[in-house]
């Protein structure tokens, strides 16, 4: 997600992961569209964007990681156990509503629980 925010917003690395741990949400829709963020572009330029354009980015990541997280507990068989509940850790399990889309994505309404 990191890499994508820095290649889609043209800034570094630092900048990319700032701005995710900052402003991220794993659903667009979450950020206020007329919040405002001022970012660090390569070549010492300085560009004000909307809030949500890093939501943007973000979003798609968040539903393939998890589309892939059900593939494979899909394919150990162990998705009628899982289904009662299971824990994601990771960075992006930080993100505001990834725990809400991994419910819906996942199948497991209210027994989702994230920790990094």
């Amino acid at each position: 997600m990191t890499n994508d925010i820095a290649v889609g917003l043209r800034i570094n690395i630092n900048e990319a992961e700032k701005l995710k741990r900052t402003y991220g949400a794993a659903f667009e829709g979450m950020v206020n569209g007329r919040d405002e963020v001022q970012i660090n572009q390569a070549g010492g330029n300085t560009k004000t964007i909307p809030a949500k354009y890093i939501s943007e980015i973000i979003q798609p990541r968040c539903e393939e990681i998890l589309g892939m997280v059900r593939k494979e507990v899909e394919a150990c068989r162990g998705y009628e156990l899982a289904n009662c509940g299971m824990v994601l850790t990771g960075g992006a399990s930080l993100l505001k509503g990834f725990d809400k889309m991994a419910e819906s994505l996942l199948g497991a309404a209210g027994q989702t629980r994230t920790a990094c």
